[in-house]
């Protein structure tokens, strides 16, 4: 008669740190980006319903009231990633995040949506957020994400990925690798072009752009975070030369709903590196400024 199996302990050691997600992979070669609320194709009529303007205002339901305008479809380039070449045209591009009021009056974490125009207000691309709603609301700012950006036909044009990386916010910790934030930025979908990188404790405000292969090109350093002014991230070459800028704006006293906006200006001409600098944006976005702006706008309601 064989002995009884030992019992096995169940009782798990202490842990502050939280479990890993599981593994996020959301690539699906030749996806369409999809819309919310119909988001619409070139210039047809269009509403948001249940977002906020940047303004603090609700969109209007009527359909006649909210026109979009596309950018022309420009002419393809040689060793241009289809649909980049939109960014051959442009040294200004503006990316507003839109804010779902069901989010700021429940606090349910909803996927974010950004919108990016260039400097003469036409929309070049959408961008939408692709997460799990248990990893999104477990995680909050820290989640790891894909972000799927599309242009005026729909065709989705890059991914971007965030992979989990254990969050601290303490000023003086000494990032390790398993907390360094970092994005993958493939264009087409599928094809590498480029990695963002925290290169720092979180307070500093410190990025290195990287190739496909890993090479230092560029670096990302922000000035002080004021909290009634404006925060810029300079982009600077590895001589020290400033070839861009992400600028946030502050968004005024906090007695309104409010939307993060940010200026991002290119002093090159390269579209895989303004790709690449468009993508440190939303690192910059979730790291910084993702729980800030909904706290505040929640906290706006409830006043």
């Amino acid at each position: 008669m064989e002995a009884p199996a030992a019992p096995v302990d169940r009782e798990k050691s202490p842990n502050t740190r939280p479990d890993a997600p599981p593994p996020y992979s959301s690539h699906q070669p030749g996806y369409k980006g999809h819309r919310p609320y119909g988001l619409p194709i070139q210039t047809q009529p269009t509403s948001f319903p249940m977002y906020i303007s940047r303004n603090g205002s609700q969109a209007p339901n009527n359909c006649q009231e909210n026109q979009i305008s596309w950018m022309p479809a420009p002419v393809p380039l040689a060793n241009c990633p289809p649909g980049l070449e939109y960014l051959q045209q442009t040294k200004t591009i503006r990316v507003h995040q839109q804010i779902e009021l069901l989010e700021i009056l429940t606090g349910f974490e909803t996927n974010n949506r950004y919108e990016v125009k260039n400097d003469s207000g036409q929309m070049i691309y959408f961008v939408t957020e692709d997460t799990d709603d248990i990893i999104r609301n477990r995680y909050r700012s820290s989640r790891p994400f894909t972000l799927r950006v599309t242009d005026s036909m729909d065709h989705e044009v890059m991914n971007i990925h965030r992979p989990y990386k254990f969050s601290c916010c303490c000023c003086c910790c000494c990032c390790c690798d398993s907390m360094t934030q970092e994005l993958e930025i493939e264009s087409p979908p599928g094809s590498v072009i480029g990695y963002v990188r925290q290169n720092g404790s979180f307070c500093q405000g410190k990025f290195r752009i990287e190739n496909e292969r890993k090479d230092h090109l560029m670096n990302i350093i922000s000035n002080c975070f004021c909290c009634c002014s404006d925060t810029i991230f300079k982009v600077k070459s590895l001589h020290q030369q400033t070839v861009g800028t992400i600028i946030r704006e502050w968004p005024g006293p906090l007695t309104n709903i409010t939307a993060d906006t940010y200026d991002i200006h290119f002093e090159l001409d390269d579209v895989k590196m303004k790709a690449l600098i468009l993508g440190a944006c939303f690192l910059i976005d979730f790291m910084y400024f993702e729980n800030k702006l909904k706290k505040s706008s929640r906290n706006s309601i409830n006043s």
